[in-house]
């Protein structure tokens, strides 16, 4: 299906929660009863030859939870549920894969994702019929193998959330022959991911998923690309192409609800832009859509868990074209597992997952460090993910609304008329109107990019961007309408936090740069430290005007056991430098045995010191 490297084929299921934490006692009050988790992953670190029927001993065991296996490695159900079974191979190069997974001797899957639910909401269904679709409908999945409270319909292939909640969602599909597997996922029929796949001369797989927060009524669906022939294999006998979905968490409004024992943790990411290892070793995934517990950075690309418990990680990627990507999945920098994906002269893709077991304060990440990897990214054509600009979803405020001021900042601005209700609109207003959005702190930001049916440069920091429009000194004579509006489709605000720059906020400004920096070079926008000059502060002033290397001058570093510098050894007395020699950077070789490093510097009174020496002693390091 897809790919691993070193552990050459995993396979896991995760069931109670999936990237929410637990607590081993937990009462699940809306199910009525106390449940455990059952958990497990596995994988393969040797070679394999198989043959037809043979069944797939896996010999190394990442995580298990609850999960009971008789003899012969084979799963076995000790209590009843919804379960979620995700298995991943790589092929030898020039070799076959065929995988199916069973279930009481019965074929559920030639290749599936299937999920487990919080609650009693969730569904498989798989294609078994062959499909050839042109004009970007929707995918038609006719079997169900779970469908637990109705909410997925064969009839149109769309799922309808029962309630609020947070859901995550697998798709998967294999190609006939030299065509292309071309798929995305849409919500309330606005685009979120897509998955690609096409080989040469034979079959394509092709996957992806997310993490999405539904409110009740709204809708999921799969539709082939528009413009694209896409055709997908189906068999009764043989189940690729495949999508389902389940309930993660539901939401409870209100203060002081005892139905939530659960704090839940969800993140959903993807890529909107070409990334490589040449250009940093982490994958920064910049758009999210999901981040329930806020554990997800986008500046690092690491998640951080906040408590404990078991969690579920899916992880998917598209090559550039005739590229490589070779990404590892790390805990606490310890190596877990990989992908895999080429395709010679075209687009490669490849996936895999894992469920592990986690303390607070762990992190988790993706990194393509070790091998040359170049990942397919774009605004509009999301493909790598593991599940913003800086206003995305962020809280909004306006003078007066038609439609609602967050629909500026939801992401959806393809379609700008207003009665397709994407645009933020107020009524009109005789004297001015006002749009607002809080980035939830100050900003370093470079453009604010505002759609309607004009880029703005910038480069300032701050924590509010505002819209603002007036009437009260303009005539309609002068080409101005009459009363002032607001419609706003999408307004997009480029920039990091202060002190980073660049795609995905991943580079820090220049260590001299005392304010922020351009988001686009990182040139320094505000003050250099005293002593330093240049666009990245990378110059050092030397001479008398050097205030900085006066206050450095007759500095002194002393080891000790203690924090009493008298107990101490020299390790260095600076009577090397001058005012017009002292370096930025001074590496001091110190090969002594202590606790304590002690910078001392004095200007006693009654002292006569060298000429240039600054009046006062400071610290200033």
């Amino acid at each position: 299906m897809i790919l691993f490297k070193v552990a050459k084929m995993t396979l896991c299921l995760h069931s109670q929660q999936v990237t929410t934490p637990y607590e081993k006692k937990q009462t699940a009050s809306h199910l009525g009863r106390t449940q455990s988790p059952t958990a497990f992953t596995k994988g393969q670190t040797s070679n394999l030859h198989l043959t037809n029927g043979q069944r797939i001993l896996f010999n190394r065991k990442i995580t298990e939870f609850g999960a009971n296996f008789d003899t012969e490695g084979v799963f076995v159900c000790q209590t009843p549920g919804i379960y979620a079974f995700t298995f991943y191979a790589l092929s030898e190069t020039g070799k076959e894969l065929w995988l199916e997974m069973m279930k009481n001797g019965q074929l559920i899957a030639s290749k599936i994702d299937a999920v487990n639910t919080h609650g009693a909401v969730g569904f498989s269904a798989v294609m078994t019929v062959n499909a050839s679709i042109s004009d970007g409908s929707t995918v038609i999945y006719n079997n169900v193998i779970t469908n637990v409270g109705h909410p997925y319909d064969t009839t149109s292939g769309t799922f309808t959330a029962p309630l609020e909640g947070t859901y995550v969602f697998h798709f998967h599909a294999l190609s006939h022959v030299n065509k292309e597997a071309w798929l995305e996922l849409f919500h309330n029929d606005q685009y979120v991911v897509a998955s690609y796949g096409y080989v040469k001369s034979y079959y394509a797989d092709s996957g992806n998923s997310v993490v999405l927060h539904l409110k009740k009524w709204d809708t999921v669906k799969v539709k082939a690309r528009s413009g694209s022939d896409v055709r997908l294999y189906g068999n009764y006998d043989e189940f690729y192409t495949t999508f389902c979905g389940a309930l993660l968490a539901p939401s409870i409004h209100g203060v002081g609800s005892s139905h939530n024992t659960l704090q839940e943790v969800a993140f959903s990411v993807g890529l909107t832009h070409n990334e490589s290892s040449a250009i940093d070793p982490n994958i920064v995934f910049d758009r999210v859509f999901t981040n329930v517990g806020r554990g997800f950075n986008v500046n690092t690309g690491v998640f951080t868990a906040s408590v404990g418990g078991i969690y579920a990680f899916h992880y998917h990627a598209l090559t550039q074209q005739g590229q490589e990507i070779w990404a590892e999945l790390y805990h606490n920098f310890i190596y877990v597992n990989s992908l895999y994906a080429h395709s010679p002269g075209n687009y490669g893709s490849g996936g895999n997952s894992v469920v592990l077991e986690l303390i607070a304060g762990d992190t988790v990440y993706l990194d393509i460090n070790h091998h040359n990897s170049f990942l397919f990214g774009d605004r509009n054509d999301i493909y790598s993910t593991f599940t913003d600009t800086l206003a995305y979803k962020k809280l909004t405020w306006q003078t007066s609304q038609i439609y609602s001021s967050e629909k500026a900042v939801d992401g959806f601005y393809t379609e700008r008329s207003p009665a397709r209700n994407q645009c933020a609109i107020s009524k009109p207003s005789p004297s001015n109107v006002t749009w607002l959005v809080d980035l939830g702190g100050v900003r370093s930001i470079s453009e604010v990019r505002k759609y309607y049916r004009l880029n703005v440069d910038s480069s300032r920091t701050g924590q509010f961007v505002i819209f603002y429009n007036s009437r009260e000194s303009k005539s309609p004579g002068d080409g101005f309408s009459e009363e002032a509006y607001i419609e706003l489709c999408e307004v997009q605000v480029i920039g990091c936090p202060l002190g980073f720059w660049g795609h995905g906020c991943s580079k820090q400004c220049p260590k001299n740069c005392l304010e922020h920096c351009r988001y686009s070079t990182g040139e320094c926008i505000g003050i250099c430290s005293q002593g330093f000059t240049g666009k990245s502060c990378e110059n050092y002033e030397r001479g008398k005007n050097n205030e900085f290397a006066r206050k450095l001058l007759g500095f002194s570093i002393i080891v000790s056991n203690t924090t009493d510098l008298r107990d101490g050894v020299v390790c260095y007395d600076n009577t090397d430098y001058n005012i017009s020699t002292t370096p930025s950077v001074v590496d001091i070789l110190c090969s002594f045995v202590g606790r304590y490093i002690i910078y001392y510097n004095e200007r006693l009174p009654g002292v006569t010191y060298p000429e240039l020496y600054s009046q006062y002693a400071f610290a200033d390091l």
